[in-house]
């Protein structure tokens, strides 16, 4: 059993970083400092340019007191950027191979402050504070509310049964585990509370509340996924996010496109839409189809939920950050839905004439990789009355300045694509 030891303040490097960067980003240095800086800064600056050139000691002054505010305001920004991104001094999987260590070297910066409150306390005293700490967070909120449980009725279970039977050594080896499970580096906020709960001593707590393993386990994941894309969109200095924003330069060769930007967008979706879990081999098959010089055209054919729209919504990603083929980096994924363009006219001629204008445009504009939905609605079964859009169908999807993917369902490709003789 791995064997967690808290070290004295002075002895643990996370624990130092977690006080200096608490003194560094307290409220007095804010409200003392910063935002006084930038509601007089302007006023400073407007000052001094007007006396100093004059000798005034007011002006200079008014330098110094600028100058002062401006250096307590890149210090905030410094500590609250360093020492949230401190690298790690080892890894989960080090420290359960040595069997001993600090959690805190392990331990996400918001996990070390939680850790930090209840230190120099008995095991059990310890274990309670640290989970009725951990529902406090705001991670914590969302955890009790998605799941549907109570603060009071999670906290009388530590209480009557957690406390006595969980070891803080055992504890923080399932902490250890549970992020090894999911594959990461170190502990953050979502593991402590899924070690929790995944104890023995929880399992009736759970069987009374409706709730198996496995919603916790998806419900660590779910969170885990959100707090990540949360933290990749703070750290703009990454090189993936720095790539993502294309040249202005990419879009001054292509056509302009009017009409296509009313409607191009990309549909909110749920939280499987976002990712493309077990689905590389279609993604690499997606994206080879459509760098071919011909016959580059895609059917995504599916049931809604199977993740058509994760696959575009990756699709989109790499293109836009120049990670998908040399012939695909820096086009435009525009998602188009046809039954947003027949609803912009009334008649099926005024309806046939914006579905052709729309196409026109991306055909022309030579950077665009069409993203077309709700095609089924426009073919209909012999007999039925519909808009004859094969004049213009055809053309465009044998265009060569164009890439088009077309999602449609199992259903519809059966009774409408595949029956359609035209």
């Amino acid at each position: 059993m791995t064997t967690a030891h808290f070290h004295p303040q002075e002895r643990s490097r996370r624990y130092a970083h977690w006080y200096t960067y608490r003194s560094l980003t307290s409220a007095p240095i804010v409200l003392g400092f910063i935002i006084p800086f930038l509601f007089a800064g302007p006023v400073f600056v407007a000052i001094a340019a007007n006396v100093v050139l004059a000798d005034s000691l007011l002006g200079a002054w008014a330098l110094f007191v600028g100058s002062i505010g401006l250096g307590f305001l890149l210090l905030f920004t410094y500590a609250s950027t360093y020492y949230r991104y401190l690298p790690l001094r080892a890894t989960v999987t080090t420290l359960l191979d040595k069997g001993s260590g600090d959690i805190a070297d392990v331990a996400h910066f918001n996990l070390v402050g939680v850790l930090s409150r209840g230190r120099g306390r008995g095991d059990s005293d310890r274990l309670k504070r640290l989970i009725e700490d951990l529902l406090e967070t705001q991670t914590g909120h969302v955890w009790l509310q998605r799941l549907g449980l109570e603060a009071d009725s999670v906290l009388a279970e530590v209480n009557s049964a957690v406390v006595e039977q969980v070891t803080w050594a055992a504890y923080c080896e399932s902490m250890l585990r549970v992020a090894k499970a999911f594959g990461s580096n170190r502990i953050f906020i979502e593991h402590a509370l899924a070690a929790f709960m995944l104890q023995p001593s929880v399992e009736d707590f759970l069987r009374e509340a409706e709730l198996q393993e496995k919603d916790v386990i998806f419900m660590a994941w779910w969170l885990a996924t959100q707090q990540y894309a949360h933290r990749a969109k703070q750290r703009w200095w990454d090189k993936e996010r720095l790539l993502a924003f294309t040249g202005v330069g990419l879009s001054w060769t292509a056509g302009y496109t009017p009409l296509v930007d009313r409607f191009a967008r990309f549909p909110s979706g749920n939280l499987w839409d976002q990712y493309t879990v077990g689905r590389r081999a279609e993604m690499s098959q997606l994206v080879d189809t459509l760098a071919r010089e011909t016959q580059s055209n895609v059917l995504l054919v599916g049931q809604p939920g199977v993740g058509r729209f994760g696959l575009v919504r990756e699709l989109a990603r790499r293109v836009t950050q120049g990670r998908a083929h040399p012939r695909l980096d820096g086009q435009r994924v525009v998602y188009i839905h046809i039954g947003e363009l027949l609803a912009q006219a009334g008649t099926s001629a005024a309806q046939l004439s914006v579905i052709s204008q729309v196409l026109r445009e991306m055909e022309q504009a030579g950077n665009i990789i069409a993203i077309i939905d709700g095609l089924g609605s426009v073919l209909g079964e012999e007999g039925e009355s519909r808009i004859n859009l094969t004049e213009v169908l055809l053309p465009f999807f044998s265009s060569l300045t164009v890439r088009v993917v077309v999602i449609i369902s199992a259903d519809e490709y059966h009774l409408r694509l595949k029956a359609n003789e035209e």
